[in-house]
């Protein structure tokens, strides 16, 4: 019985379902091959206002789930200065993940698609034409790699390598994305204009809402943008200027990637689950899991259907830095 409702859930008419556990093994991997360890949340505070502010962010993630909602009405007036430090943190800890994830699906698709990586580039290098081939750029010279790790990882013969990133600079918060040259890591790509940065660099930002984001500081780096609520043109009108681009005209993988990323996250995050290698099965075990999985992601978050207060989702609350590690 299992078995064929699990096959049921997997078919859509018309169309073919790629099952969760596909995302949720891609995601891990990404983590283990850039990132040793995984930013969480501070288990310093008293249970009982770490599973409040759980409940509270599962109501604001997922506000068509009636249950959630009814769990949060219970202990909404319970709710002290605690739970509202934690719920903070909750919440800016999904988007820093989601950040993360974003700039190593960014390298980890340029290390593997070609055409991809030479979009990137053309973005990085301020090309007209970011689809088209330059005669100029030698595209399978470059690599990508990010500036806050301290080794870069590239793709070879179908096996990933490492080397120490001559070019680490964690404090630089403004370029993410840099490209060296495979045979010789320590020349990076340039851009070729004399007027602009000297390095060609890419910003990724990731955001619940583009009416938010202030990328007033990045005038001279290109960014891409995952808009994970599908509202960029928000983006777009408020810096006209500003070469920014979405990932959903970029790439419709990278597209569906971030989408169930942001789910599995904030499943995870939220305490419905306590791993991140969810799979079908666990979909049919939990009806509401299943739920958010199916949802449309601008239903899924749904501003107009809170009754709580999603202020500190969009300030995501600068003053607290110090996040505790959490082995993958």
């Amino acid at each position: 019985m299992i078995v064929e409702q699990k096959r049921r859930s997997m078919i859509r008419e018309n169309d073919i379902k790629i099952p969760v556990e596909s995302y949720s093994k891609k995601m891990v991997k990404l983590l283990k091959i850039y990132y040793n360890r995984v930013y969480l949340e501070n288990n310093g505070f008293s249970s009982k206002a770490n599973e409040k502010a759980r409940i509270k962010l599962r109501c604001l993630i997922f506000p068509n789930e009636k249950e959630y909602r009814r769990d949060y009405q219970v202990i909404q007036d319970k709710c002290g200065a605690k739970t509202t430090f934690i719920f903070d943190r909750y919440t800016r800890c999904i988007m820093q993940y989601m950040g993360k994830l974003a700039e190593c699906m960014i390298v980890d698709h340029c290390a593997k698609n070609s055409e991809f990586n030479r979009t990137c580039i053309n973005i990085a290098t301020f090309q007209e034409y970011i689809y088209q081939y330059n005669e100029d750029i030698e595209y399978d010279e470059y690599i990508p790699f990010l500036t806050s790790m301290k080794n870069i990882v590239y793709y070879t013969n179908g096996v990933w390598q490492q080397s120490q990133n001559l070019h680490y600079n964690p404090q630089d918060t403004h370029q993410d994305i840099g490209w060296c040259q495979r045979n010789n890591k320590a020349s990076q790509l340039l851009i070729p204009n004399p007027r602009l940065l000297n390095t060609a660099r890419i910003q990724i930002k990731t955001t619940i809402n583009c009416e938010y984001l202030n990328i007033m500081q990045y005038c001279t780096t290109p960014i891409i943008c995952f808009d994970v609520l599908n509202d960029f043109y928000k983006l777009k009108n408020r810096y006209p200027n500003n070469i920014i681009f979405s990932i959903r005209e970029l790439s419709a993988e990278l597209t569906q990637d971030m989408e169930k990323y942001f789910r599995i996250l904030g499943a995870y995050i939220t305490g419905i689950v306590d791993y991140l290698d969810i799979d079908e099965m666990d979909l049919i075990d939990d009806p509401r899991l299943k739920e958010m999985f199916e949802l449309p992601i601008n239903k899924l978050m749904n501003p107009s259907a809170k009754d709580i207060d999603v202020e500190p989702v969009l300030a995501l609350a600068k003053q607290f830095e110090r996040p505790i590690e959490i082995s993958l």
